[in-house]
């Protein structure tokens, strides 16, 4: 029989048991805001841990639009620079068809 230690990411306690080494301990709320994000898909997760690095001094790389991402950005800036806005009942349709 073949033992592997703990460490080892192929050892079958690793997958139910990791253990968790911190130089610092964080405080409960970071804990489970880290344990919220975990059930977010990988996109979402990767765009807070740079918010998150990014808060904690460390710069990030600029993310470059695509041309859709773009070119929706613009328009938008045009119709701010319009004044164009959403009413209060618009605002409120989105809450409601986004908040859960």
């Amino acid at each position: 029989m073949i033992t592997r230690p703990l460490s080892d990411p192929l050892s079958p306690r690793w997958l139910v048991q990791p253990e968790v080494w911190y130089t610092h301990p964080m405080t409960k709320l970071l804990e489970h805001a880290v344990d919220t994000v975990r059930a977010l898909p990988p996109a979402m997760q990767d765009d807070l841990a740079r918010l998150l690095l990014q808060l904690a001094g460390e710069e990030q790389p600029v993310i470059q639009l695509t041309q859709e991402e773009a070119a929706s950005f613009a328009e938008s800036r045009a119709q701010a620079s319009r004044r164009e806005f959403a009413t209060d009942d618009q605002v409120r349709a989105v809450w409601a068809k986004h908040s859960h």
